[in-house]
């Protein structure tokens, strides 16, 4: 069967297309989530591709993914953590200069397919103390696409290892599933058919 992508291409575009739709609804996660600490990496050079990529550093994504984010950071706050967004909603022409760069399917889709980030569902994140407001400890940086990236290795400090599995576990108890390669990345569950996104919020 032919693969047949829906993608809009304008903010407008969607007002139009979706206006009672809410679970494909675009939003302002900070907006949702009280206090939520962001790092969009691709809103600077501080990415792999050393160019920045994004209009604004700003966390998006829809409704529900939303949702479920502010619970997790709500459970997490009673341990002493909570989360640092990395990136969310990418629209799919960014997802074609990092396949430029970087066409490798294990840690950037394809975008002839499109990525759950083009859908805004899906999300990269780590773990931050709540008294320090430092990162705490993971395999490696983000986006460092190695076997170390992945959740299967296990040459790692306790510690670290643990820390991944806090991340993991809390994710995919709340609505998410993990990417094998990649400690950062996960998907919400509500998101395979929603329509592909090529503009840029602002």
């Amino acid at each position: 069967m032919k693969l047949i992508l829906f993608i809009i291409f304008t903010l407008s575009s969607y007002v139009v297309l979706f206006p009672q739709n809410k679970s494909t609804e675009i939003v302002d996660m900070s907006e949702i989530i009280p206090g939520l600490k962001i790092d969009i990496k691709y809103a600077t050079k501080d990415n792999f591709t050393q160019r920045k990529l994004y209009t604004i550093g700003k966390a998006f994504g829809t409704i529900p993914m939303a949702n479920s984010l502010k619970l997790i950071n709500d459970s997490l706050s009673k341990e002493g953590l909570g989360i640092i967004i990395l990136d969310a909603y990418r629209p799919r022409v960014i997802q074609w200069l990092l396949w430029e760069i970087t066409p490798d399917p294990e840690f950037v889709a394809d975008p002839r397919k499109g990525s759950r980030h083009n859908r805004g569902s899906a999300v990269d994140l780590t773990l931050y103390d709540l008294k320090t407001g430092e990162e705490i400890e993971m395999p490696t940086p983000f986006d460092e696409f190695s076997e170390r990236a992945g959740h299967n290795y296990h040459h790692l400090p306790e510690d670290v290892k643990n820390n991944r599995d806090i991340l993991k576990n809390i994710m995919t108890k709340n609505g998410f599933n993990k990417y094998d390669a990649e400690w950062w990345h996960y998907n919400h569950i509500e998101s395979l058919d929603f329509p592909l996104k090529d503009f840029q919020m602002r």
